[in-house]
């Protein structure tokens, strides 16, 4: 969830005081990306257990999203342990109750919306599964939408939370994301691809055996439905990007947020 409060009546004239917080279930059935928090460069202070942020730009500032708590699930294995029994509704609105009970000063009426991501929006996983999480959480007031941008959807739902804020078009939003892989066999998406892509599709198979030339983009249309490993062997080849380079990257980026989250940044 990333909240933005209303104007308090300590601010002064052409001040905000803004805050946030963010919730995504989270487990190995789950694909998702690891989430670094960035906070806007703003004073930050602690209002009724929010953090919050303060702009004393003169006239009407942007409003700036912060986000004040998180929450997610255990990590699991698909089709393994005990976690393959839990539909990805009820994962996510048990995700969303625990994130509510962090911040007490928000109430349900203060949520603008439950923006929800999910690679595969169906089955168990459908029917916009942003509102049924909504109501399952006991937010039965608050709208819910489904955003599907694959691996990366619960971080697009965070994006589209942050830019709604930043566009004054709310002052809560609950950002969240889930998969269940173990669930898969209660109805999947994707599964009828359009047959114009079908001779760039032959073009990925026949790579995929081995022995290829380095990847250019092919002529005509490009393989839509190309696996994501695949799509990485052929970036790597592209940019020649080593693993040793993806390791330090890697590296980098886990000390960083080490760093952060021992100084208090996180």
């Amino acid at each position: 969830m990333i909240a933005a409060p209303k104007r308090s009546a300590s601010s002064k004239p052409g001040s905000r005081i803004r805050g946030g917080a963010f919730v995504r279930p989270r487990y190995r059935s789950v694909v998702f990306e690891p989430f670094v928090p960035v906070f806007t460069s703003c004073q930050t202070v602690d209002v009724d257990g929010l953090r919050r942020s303060e702009r004393t730009t003169p006239g009407v500032p942007m409003s700036e999203a912060v986000i004040v708590a998180t929450a997610r699930s255990p990590i699991g294995r698909a089709n393994k342990g005990s976690m393959t029994t839990i539909r990805p509704d009820d994962l996510a609105a048990q995700i969303v109750r625990a994130l509510m009970a962090k911040v007490p000063s928000v109430q349900a009426s203060d949520i603008e919306d439950l923006i929800m991501g999910i690679g595969q929006p169906a089955g168990e996983g459908g029917f916009n599964i942003g509102r049924i999480t909504a109501v399952l959480s006991g937010l039965g007031d608050v709208p819910g939408v489904t955003v599907n941008r694959y691996c990366s959807s619960s971080l697009q739902t965070i994006r589209m939370a942050a830019h709604a804020i930043k566009a004054g078009e709310g002052d809560c939003f609950i950002a969240a994301g889930v998969e269940t892989v173990s669930r898969y066999s209660a109805g999947a998406s994707d599964t009828a691809p359009n047959p114009i892509f079908k001779d760039a599709g032959a073009h990925t198979r026949e790579r995929a055996g081995g022995g290829a030339p380095t990847w250019t983009p092919q002529a005509g249309l490009p393989d839509v439905y190309i696996a994501m490993g695949q799509t990485a062997e052929n970036v790597v080849q592209q940019e020649g990007v080593s693993r040793e380079d993806m390791d330090a990257f890697a590296k980098r980026s886990q000390d960083l947020a080490s760093a952060n989250a021992a100084n208090g940044f996180f």
